[in-house]
């Protein structure tokens, strides 16, 4: 409530807040009333507006993360493919340009390991969300902490790591951190 009467001045509206998040909801199976002790009411009309109002705090951050942690216009190309493509059109073998094809087909045209190349895509729905990383583990796990950190000295929440992953998408080179 601290973190909405920051936003919210209105003294009735604020009455009806504390109000709607202690009214609980009935148990549609046993029909009886459920009170809980954190949080709002499951289904609660609410939900939507307090977690947009307490993880502000979060998106900001999030946002200014991401401008300080990406990096580079373009990745590097694969030297690889580029040998394969040189081999390609300065040949006038149908053979060879058709077998440079078919590895060239297997590569990337871009390093994707690329150290120059960094980037970072933040998307929150309620109160989830998912942070999309191209970079390494140690940047995934970086991120992790910080919004850790975040969650709770400005926000007053606890990041659920039972429930928070990090997964690796690709082989290589592309990390996934959701929360």
């Amino acid at each position: 409530m601290a973190r909405i009467e920051k936003r919210v001045i209105c003294a009735r509206t604020l009455e009806l807040i504390r109000k709607a998040l202690q009214a609980g909801y009935i148990d549609p199976n046993s029909g009886k009333l459920v009170q809980g002790d954190i949080g709002t009411p499951q289904g609660s009309v609410l939900s939507p507006l307090l977690s947009n109002i307490v993880l502000h705090e979060l998106d900001t951050y999030m946002e200014e993360l991401k401008k300080s942690f990406n990096r580079g216009r373009i990745r590097q190309r694969n030297s690889e493919y580029n040998k394969l493509e040189l081999k390609r059109r300065r040949s006038e073998d149908p053979a060879v340009r058709k077998e440079a094809l078919i590895a060239m087909r297997k590569l990337n045209a871009y390093n994707p390991q690329d150290p120059n190349f960094k980037r970072m895509l933040y998307v929150r729905y309620a109160d989830d969300f998912v942070v999309l990383v191209i970079g390494s583990l140690k940047d995934a796990e970086h991120i992790r902490a910080r919004i850790k950190g975040v969650l709770a000295n400005k926000c007053g929440l606890t990041l659920n790591l039972e429930k928070t992953e990090i997964n690796n998408i690709q082989k290589e080179g592309f990390n996934f951190l959701g929360a």
